[in-house]
């Protein structure tokens, strides 16, 4: 509860699954593209099984952060909203993602691919 904490204590903001520590994922922006001290999020998210094995899926995601010893509405800037589109495969090598994202703030649609299973210290 104090802005004065060592800074590999904050959190990194943005990409479609997060692969490093304390990283929040956030459509709309690129991997770690946004550091912050605290943070609020708050997404929608849905998906829909053509088949067995091709989907689509929809993120609506809205964050406001680094708000710790400052009011709410002294930086308005702070408030970040994003977009994404997902259609995906279940393959025999893992899934393969293709999405499409859109940041409010950046104002540019960036596109991202994700394959295979994501390995973790839980899984060993």
């Amino acid at each position: 509860f104090t802005r004065s904490q060592y800074v590999f204590h904050d959190y990194l903001i943005g990409g479609m699954n997060p692969v490093m520590r304390n990283q929040v994922s956030f459509a709309g922006l690129q991997d770690g593209a946004v550091t912050a001290n605290s943070l609020v999020k708050g997404a929608i998210n849905w998906r829909y099984q053509f088949t067995g094995s091709i989907y689509a899926a929809a993120t609506f995601n809205l964050m406001y952060h680094s708000f710790l010893e400052e009011r709410f509405d002294t930086y308005p800037n702070n408030l970040l909203s994003g977009y994404g589109l997902t259609l995906g495969i279940d393959s025999p090598i893992g899934p393969l993602e293709f999405s499409f994202m859109y940041g409010d703030q950046a104002q540019r649609l960036k596109n991202y691919v994700n394959l295979g299973f994501k390995f973790s210290r839980q899984m060993f």
